[in-house]
């Protein structure tokens, strides 16, 4: 499996001339019934999520990039295996 860096930089140029845009990353919300493996986790804590999703919508914008709109219907808190040296 190959993780990519969901990151995004804001399209709308909402900062000062000069200054680097700041990366944002994109979250989603769970409570212990959906995932109860996440309970004992720390803030700011790490964990291995793997998540099976409908697309519901797929945009494009005047700069060319797609966007995906995703409806998440299962996931699944990944217990065995090394993290293969993958930085989050």
């Amino acid at each position: 499996m190959k993780f990519h860096d969901m990151a995004e930089k804001p399209m709308v140029e909402t900062i000062a001339p000069g200054k680097e845009k700041q990366k944002y990353y994109p979250s989603f919300s769970v409570n212990e019934d959906q995932m109860p493996e996440l309970k004992g986790k720390e803030f700011g804590g790490m964990c291995e999520i793997v998540i099976k999703a409908s697309v519901k919508s797929i945009e494009q914008y005047k700069q060319g990039q797609i966007q995906y709109r995703l409806e998440i219907r299962k996931a699944a808190y990944k217990t065995s295996g090394k993290d293969n040296g993958e930085e989050y």
